[in-house]
Formats: C-alpha cells, sequence, structure tokens
C-alpha cells in the first residue's frame, strides 16, 4: 500500500464533498493519507478527517461574476502565506515520506510533487476544459482560452489526469481518463420522488434580482444559501445545514442553482430537472450548463427572468422523460479507475 499526500481544494464545497469519498476509498485500500486543504475544504473535512491547513487560491466574485484580474492581485498579495504553505507541506512530506501525490485541484501539493519529483495525479473536474474534446460556440472561445490557461497554472505536469464528467466525452491526451462523477454516499442513499416544490440554493450576490422572479411565480420554492429560515408566500427559507436538505432535494420538482459540477452531478443522479445559473466569465460553469442543456436535462441562463422560468417550468416534464435515460454508474468506475492508476505509477 501507498503513503499519498492529499491535496484537495477549499474553494466551495465540491472539491471536499467528493474528495471525503476518495478519501474514505482509499483508507479501506489500505493506503496512508496526508491531508492537506484550506477554507471551506479545511473547514468540512477537518470533522471527519486529520487535516493540515494551508492557504490556498480563492477566486474573486463580484456580483456573481469571476474576475480574474482581481484574483491574480489577490493571490499575488498572498503570495507570502502561499510559499509559508508550500515549506509547510514539505516539511510535513520530511516524517511521511510519500510515494505518490494526488491532487483536487490545489496548487500547493503540486509544486511540492515537482520539487520532490514524485508521481502526481490529478483528480477534479476542471481538466474537463483542458484533456477532452469538447463542443464549444465561437463566441464563447475566448472564456475558453482563458480558462484552459488558468487550469495549467493550478495543476502542473501530472503524470495521470482522472477527469470527472457527467456528460460523455473523450480525452484527448494518453495521460488522461473520462470518469464518472463521485457522488456523496448521502445522496447514493436517497431514494428519489417527486413532491410540489422546487429546491432552489442561492447566494446572497445573486439573491436580490431572483428572488422577486420566484415571488412573483405560481410555484413553491425552498430556497438554501441565504442564511435565513421563515416563509414569505410560495418563497420558503431554510438554512443550508438543516437536517431536511437531503430530503427537501430528493423530493423536489426540479433544482434552480448555479451551475457547480457537484450539486448538478447529485441531481442527475436523483432525476431532478435542472435550471443552470451560470456564473458569468467562469468558463466551467458555462460548460456544465451547456452540455446539460444540450443532453436536453435542463436549461441554463446567466441571468434569470420571468419568461426564463416560464419556460423552464413549462419544459419539466420533458426534462424528466429525459433525465429516465440518464445511467448513473455510482463510484466504483471512478474508483478503479484510481486504483488502476496508483498501481501504474508505484
Amino acid at each position: 500500500m501507498a503513503r499519498i499526500l492529499y491535496g484537495i481544494s477549499g474553494d466551495g464545497f465540491g472539491h471536499a464533498a467528493r474528495s471525503q469519498e476518495v478519501i474514505r476509498h482509499l483508507e479501506q485500500a489500505g493506503h496512508k493519507l496526508l491531508l492537506v486543504s484550506y477554507d471551506r475544504g479545511y473547514q468540512m473535512l477537518s470533522k471527519s478527517f486529520t487535516v493540515h491547513k494551508i492557504t490556498g487560491l480563492r477566486l474573486k466574485y463580484e456580483r456573481n461574476e469571476v474576475k480574474y484580474l482581481a484574483t491574480v492581485a489577490q493571490n499575488l498579495i498572498n503570495s507570502p502565506a502561499n510559499l509559508k504553505s508550500l515549506n509547510r507541506v514539505l516539511a510535513l512530506t520530511k516524517k511521511f515520506r510519500p510515494q505518490l501525490v494526488i491532487t483536487d485541484f490545489e496548487p500547493t501539493v503540486t509544486l511540492a510533487a515537482n520539487w520532490l519529483n514524485l508521481p502526481l495525479i490529478s483528480l477534479d473536474n476542471m481538466h474537463i476544459l483542458t484533456k477532452a474534446k469538447l463542443d464549444i460556440p465561437a463566441k464563447h472561445r475566448a472564456n475558453y482560452l482563458t480558462a484552459k490557461l488558468v487550469i495549467r497554472l493550478m495543476v502542473v505536469n501530472a503524470s495521470r489526469y482522472i477527469v470527472l464528467s457527467f456528460f460523455p466525452a473523450k480525452a484527448n491526451s494518453s495521460k488522461a481518463i473520462i470518469a464518472p462523477p463521485i457522488i456523496r454516499q448521502e445522496i447514493l442513499g436517497l431514494k428519489p420522488s417527486y413532491g410540489e416544490h422546487i429546491l432552489v440554493y442561492l447566494t446572497a450576490g445573486n439573491s436580490a434580482d431572483i428572488l422577486p422572479i420566484l415571488r412573483a411565480s405560481l410555484g413553491s420554492y425552498i430556497i438554501y444559501g441565504l442564511n435565513k429560515t421563515g416563509t414569505d408566500g410560495n418563497l420558503t427559507f431554510k438554512n443550508f445545514g438543516a437536517r431536511d436538505y437531503l430530503k427537501d432535494l430528493a423530493n423536489s420538482r426540479a433544482i434552480i442553482a448555479t451551475a457547480g459540477f457537484s450539486l448538478v452531478s447529485e441531481a442527475l443522479y436523483l432525476a431532478k430537472p435542472y435550471l443552470a445559473l451560470t456564473i458569468k466569465s467562469q468558463f466551467e460553469q458555462f460548460i456544465n450548463g451547456y452540455y446539460l442543456q444540450k443532453l436536453g436535462y435542463g436549461m441554463m441562463t446567466e441571468v434569470l427572468d420571468h419568461n426564463t422560468l416560464k419556460k423552464f417550468l413549462k419544459a419539466l416534464p420533458r426534462f424528466t422523460k429525459k433525465l429516465a435515460g440518464y445511467h448513473s454508474v455510482g463510484n466504483q468506475s471512478a474508483f478503479k479507475s484510481l486504483d488502476q492508476t496508483i498501481e501504474e505509477l508505484l
């Protein structure tokens, strides 16, 4: 069995949510792990595992739009802290003596892997933009090229890429494997049904424009992410940490949320139509929404208006019928690819 240094991005919960499943799988297989993360990744994973806290990359948002120049500036300011994190990781490796490194879009351990000349496995969904043949609309080519550059800077010189994708794609590199999404055990254990409500996940940055549109609709909406509770007409607000989140998710008619990979993958596993509110200038969200719509599982929009919501609600039967043909193989396919890759690299 191997000693593995594993770095997890802390920007959002998606990386940590799937990484906890990967960590459990690796530990059950007998591997020894040294875990590092930051922000939300550290907060989530440290509840169940021993995780070493570092400083990591943070995307800068303004009014639901990624600001790449501000992101670069912010992380340049944090360069001394990032260098300190690299030194901390290198110090930890002296005692742990890893044989292999895995990164879920966490750049510090990729630098450590190159510094120590260790095999590096990239395991994430972001590399679908660099390691797969995609259908990219012409007007989005510039954003696509920018996103590819950022991703290549985040993970340098990986030995293998295990790329998670909810849509069919063909790898463009002999180093890459396209694998199905890794789904949380909590989701795998749900028995979905179709109630009357639509589950909505919002943030403070996009709620001001969206709440009036939902309020004017005839539908019933359960809203998470705004850190408030109570009822306002057809809107019910709940805290994200509430125990009934999974129940509301499993029993929803559909989902309205940003186009984050984890929630989209969970929605498809549960066969829930999805209205993707893509974050402007974040191309990974665009490609998720684009393929979601292209495959007939839902719709995408940067700005939610009354007409778009009406179209989505009207099309729910069509989306539901299409989703009946969505085939999820669980986590075993991705885990098999990971196990085989580890064996090959050791």
